[in-house]
């Protein structure tokens, strides 16, 4: 987790209670996460125009 944390710019911490993890070291082949990345207002705008 800790490769991933580093790679999304978050904490082993967030990624383990967003994917309600317990162990960090028990993640199986093929597991999906969820990564909280924020979408600033430009990039979110410039994806819908219409806003």
């Amino acid at each position: 987790l800790s490769k991933i944390a580093k790679r999304h710019d978050t904490t082993v911490e967030e990624l383990m209670a967003l994917n309600d993890i317990d162990d960090p070291n028990l993640l199986f082949v093929g597991q999906e996460l969820f990564v909280d990345e924020v979408v600033s207002a430009a990039e979110e705008s410039e994806e819908n125009p219409n806003c």
